[in-house]
């Protein structure tokens, strides 16, 4: 008797499972969906995007409608459709991201960055490095989260090469301003014995004489 109410026990609960509704595919799907919005990948695998988001809007209403089983099996598509999208996608947003990347890099090289900001631009290059090898390596995600911090950072360096640039710069024509101005007076001075030794004019000369 008790082994019979076991199994029956065992067999309502596993029913009820069956029946509840696929809050895990739903929220599976929902972040999945998420993650590809936030990076833009949808726009590297348009169709299967679509496909997706054609899935998850007939999952999500049937599970607002408490289809059960007809929410789950639209939702695990949807879920198999996202995964298409951001294996379709995350090759080309890397060499996005990289190009990206390369652009701000450049700025900061033809800038001298690595002379003006030497720790820093060699902090950032190592950076950029290791997202390459990531990227090399098929690492998409890792490749594009590392390029954009490497992006930013070589922005920084830019910004502060300019700001050393400009100081030294205004530097450099303040000396030059002084310079100029020590010239000048210097030539003011030069003036000074030629005009006590500029012989007198004819009529002042006889009249000293007659004096």
């Amino acid at each position: 008797m008790k082994i019979r109410q076991w199994m029956f026990i065992i067999l309502a609960l596993f029913i009820v499972s069956c029946a509840s509704l696929p809050v895990q595919e739903y929220d599976q799907a929902k972040n999945y969906r998420n993650k590809i919005e936030k990076s833009n990948l949808e726009k590297y695998a348009p169709e299967s995007f679509r496909q997706a988001e054609a899935k998850f809007s007939e999952g999500e209403m049937f599970y607002k409608n408490e289809k059960k089983s007809k929410s789950k099996k639209a939702l695990l598509l949807s879920l198999q459709m996202y995964n298409k999208v951001i294996a379709e996608a995350l090759p080309s947003a890397a060499d996005e991201k990289k190009s990206q990347t390369d652009s701000k890099k450049s700025e900061a090289d033809n800038l001298k960055a690595s002379v003006a900001v030497k720790e820093e631009y060699s902090e950032v290059l190592s950076l950029y490095n290791r997202a390459e090898a990531l990227r090399m390596e098929k690492k998409f995600e890792e490749a594009i989260d590392i390029f954009m911090e490497a992006e930013k950072k070589f922005e920084e360096v830019s910004a502060k090469t300019k700001v050393k640039k400009t100081a030294a710069e205004e530097s450099i024509n303040s000396a030059k301003a002084s310079l100029q101005q020590a010239d000048e007076e210097q030539k003011k001075l030069d003036l000074l014995p030629q005009a006590e030794n500029t012989p007198l004019p004819l009529e002042e000369k006889s009249k000293t004489e007659e004096e």
